[in-house]
């Protein structure tokens, strides 16, 4: 619970929503990490990850649970594994208002960051070479956004212009 937590202490810190208005929540969804189930102390549910149909089946019932309870709710996705992170974020993105931190939030931090990097060396961001090292979702979400901040300046995907300005090292984005 201590990362959804402390997201929640920096929306009360720095953009001034009562406590009162958040809800840390974490779906438990197994382990295969049969040294921690055999932990007595481990406060986990206590069976293989479930994964594929029943995993999204899983958290459609989350959504929709949500959903009836509070129709106006802002739902930050967090710390998914990269295979279910893009394809939950797709799934629910015109279902709920929602975003995915490590996909989005750090993508959008970071693409000021480069931005602000390239004023500063001088020139623009779309005549620098940009690597990334891994492909987890956070560097993937930056790979897929970074070349975007701004409409009037976008590179069009496909182009092949973004594309030879982006490199991973990890080529699973």
């Amino acid at each position: 619970m201590g990362i959804p937590i402390g997201k929640l202490s920096l929306y009360t810190a720095c953009g001034g929503i009562s406590p009162a208005y958040t809800l840390p929540v974490v779906l438990d969804v197994g382990t295969n990490n049969q040294q921690l189930l055999n932990d007595p102390l481990y406060m986990g549910w206590r069976n293989p990850r479930i994964t594929d149909d029943e995993y999204y089946e899983f958290v459609d019932e989350f959504i929709q649970a949500v959903k009836q309870r509070w129709p106006d709710v802002l739902l930050q996705f967090e710390d998914f594994a990269q295979k279910n992170a893009m394809p939950l974020l797709n799934r629910y993105r015109n279902e709920i208002c929602s975003f995915n931190d490590d996909i989005q939030g750090t993508a959008a931090v970071t693409v000021g960051t480069l931005i602000a990097a390239s004023r500063a060396a001088g020139g623009q961001l779309s005549e620098k070479k940009i690597v990334f090292l891994g492909a987890g979702s956070a560097g993937c979400g930056i790979a897929r956004n970074d070349h975007r901040p701004d409409p009037a300046r976008r590179i069009k995907r496909g182009s092949g212009a973004a594309e030879s300005l982006l490199w991973s090292i990890a080529l699973a984005c």
